[in-house]
Order: structure tokens, then C-alpha cells, then sequence
């Protein structure tokens, strides 16, 4: 029994400039075959007799080709996602001025209340707000949290402060401040699917917590930075 010829498709354009498009090939050819009186057949019925050389691509060849082109598109994305993040960045810190902000940190609790206030009656405000608290990112979700509290209020007036108000402190879940702070750190994080209300919620229960400490530990550094000050206080008492 005859084998049929093994056909392939190519695309050819002969001496005289006209191409033939999808021409049939019908020749047994192996992975790189000159190929004698190939006649090609154009859409158009037309018939030539050409010597051509065909080249079968490799398998393996073709696979590392998609896989390069793969790892190429990843890149490209990754990169155009960095430079809409610096677009979106550069434009805002344009775009918004720091009127509403004159007294951060807050260490007033009437006037952190006040604030509150202002950003629930203005949209403008709130808009800025979150854009500034965006700005400051961070390694992680608390470590942003962290940042954005430390811009909005001082250790002194934090110390006043628990998430839910026990032992006597003010309940700084009734400012309302979570859903601002969430969408803030959701703005620009890496990873900001997997970032949860009840995260950022436990990161400011952990700063309000840790606030005394963050006193003692700035008394202690101001302490060792200024030894001899601290000498002569004490020679004087």
C-alpha cells in the first residue's frame, strides 16, 4: 500500500513578487528536506513548480519558545503593573495638598472625634485622606496599619485608647476609623486579596496595646542619645 504524501502548510512568494498563500504542499519531507518539484497551488487555482527547502520545528524547540514568550508576558505584566502604581502615586501626591491635615497627629481626643466628623460630611476630605494613608505602604498590613496610626494620633493620646474600651479606656472602634484604614492599606498592598477587615483590626488593637511601650522606649532612647545632660541633672538634684 502507498503512503500518502505528508502535506504542510507554508506561506511562499516566488521570484516575481506574488505570494501564494497556504500553498499544499504534496512531497514526503523529513525534519529539513530540499524538496524538488513542489508544486504550490495558490487560492486562486493557479499552479507553479518550485525547489524549496521545508524545515519542521522541533518539539522541544517550540516548548522553551512558549515558555520564554510565557516568562516575557509575566515581566511585561509585573512592570506595566509598577508603572500604573507610580502614575497613580505621582498623581495624587499632585493632585492633593495638605489642608485637613495641619494638626496630625491628633492628641486631643475632641479633636480626633472632630475629624471624624469632617471626613463623614465630606467626600473630598475622605478621598484625600485615603490617598494619603495609601502612600505611606509597608512590608506588610501592620506594618502599614502601624504607619497610618502613627500619622493620625500620638502614643500619648493612643494610651487612652483599647479596640473595644475595657479597663477604662475609650473604645476607638466606635470612631469608625477601621473602614477608612482598610481601604487604605487594600489601595497599594501586594497582596491585598488576602488582606481581611479582622487584619487590620487586630493590627490596631496591637499598636493602641503597645503604645506605653512605644513611650518607654522613646524616653530610654532620648535618655542614652543625651548622657551628659542627664549627668548634670543629676549632680545638680
Amino acid at each position: 500500500m502507498n503512503e500518502e504524501p505528508q502535506q504542510n502548510l507554508i506561506r511562499f512568494e516566488n521570484q516575481s513578487g506574488s505570494q501564494l498563500d497556504f500553498a499544499s504542499i504534496s512531497a514526503p519531507v523529513d525534519n529539513a528536506s530540499e524538496v524538488d518539484g513542489v508544486v504550490l497551488e495558490n487560492p486562486d487555482g493557479c499552479h507553479e513548480t518550485h525547489s524549496i527547502i521545508i524545515t519542521q520545528p522541533d518539539a522541544g524547540f517550540q516548548s522553551k519558545i512558549l515558555e520564554y514568550l510565557a516568562d516575557v508576558k509575566l515581566k511585561l505584566d509585573r512592570l506595566e503593573t509598577k508603572v500604573d502604581l507610580l502614575r497613580s502615586s505621582s498623581e495624587a501626591h499632585a493632585a492633593i495638598d495638605d489642608s485637613g491635615f495641619e494638626d496630625f497627629p491628633f492628641n486631643d481626643h475632641k479633636e480626633l472625634v472632630a475629624f471624624k466628623r469632617a471626613l463623614d460630611g465630606d467626600k473630598i476630605l475622605k478621598l484625600k485622606t485615603v490617598e494619603r494613608f495609601s502612600s505611606f505602604g509597608g512590608r506588610k498590613a501592620s506594618l502599614h496599619v502601624a504607619a497610618i496610626l502613627t500619622d493620625l494620633l500620638t502614643d500619648e493620646l493612643a494610651t487612652g485608647y483599647s479596640w473595644c474600651g475595657l479597663r477604662g479606656n475609650r473604645s476607638f472602634s466606635e470612631l469608625g476609623f477601621l473602614k477608612l484604614i482598610y481601604a487604605s492599606v487594600k489601595k497599594t498592598a501586594k497582596n491585598a486579596g488576602t488582606i481581611t477587615r479582622e487584619d487590620v483590626k487586630s493590627s490596631i488593637d496591637s499598636w493602641l496595646r503597645h503604645a506605653k511601650d512605644r513611650i518607654a522606649g522613646k524616653a530610654k532612647k532620648h535618655m542614652l542619645q543625651r548622657p551628659e545632660e542627664n549627668n548634670s541633672s543629676g549632680e545638680d538634684v
